[in-house]
C-alpha cells in the first residue's frame, strides 16, 4: 500500500518538477527576447495567455514525443492532472514572479498565476490528447 502512495506522489512531483524545468527555460527564453525588444508597455493579457497556450500545446506535444506514456498509468483516477497541475504550476509560476519582480527584473505574462495555470492546462491537455493509454 506505502509503494502505491509513494509512486503515486513521485509521479506527481515528477510531472509538476518537468512542467516547472521546461517552465523556467520558456521564461528565460521570453525574458530574453523580451529584453531584446523591449518596450515599456504593459502587456495584453489576452494576448499574452494565446502565446503561453501555444507554448504549453508546443511543450506538451514534445514531452509526449520525449515520453510517450501516461505519468500516473496505473491509478484508475484519470484527467487528475487536469485539476491539479494547473493549479500547483500557476502558483508556483507566481511566486518565481513575486521573487524576480521583488528583486527588480523583468518577468513575462508566464510568471503569474494565471500564465502558468494556462501554459500547464495547454500541456496536459495535449498530453491526454496524444497519449490516450
Amino acid at each position: 500500500m506505502i509503494e502505491v502512495v509513494l509512486e503515486f506522489v513521485f509521479g506527481v512531483v515528477g510531472e509538476i518538477l518537468s512542467q516547472f524545468i521546461f517552465e523556467i527555460g520558456a521564461e528565460f527564453g521570453i525574458v530574453s527576447i523580451k529584453e531584446a525588444f523591449e518596450k515599456k508597455k504593459e502587456p495584453n493579457p489576452v494576448l499574452s495567455i494565446s502565446g503561453l497556450i501555444i507554448l504549453g500545446l508546443l511543450f506538451g506535444f514534445v514531452s509526449a514525443l520525449i515520453y510517450p506514456e501516461r505519468i500516473l498509468s496505473k491509478y484508475k483516477v484519470t484527467g487528475i492532472g487536469f485539476v491539479i497541475l494547473p493549479i500547483v504550476t500557476g502558483l508556483v509560476s507566481n511566486v518565481f514572479g513575486n521573487w524576480r519582480r521583488e528583486r527588480g527584473k523583468y518577468t513575462s505574462y508566464l510568471a503569474t498565476f494565471w500564465g502558468g495555470f494556462f501554459f500547464s492546462l495547454a500541456w496536459v491537455a495535449v498530453r491526454w490528447f496524444l497519449i490516450k493509454s
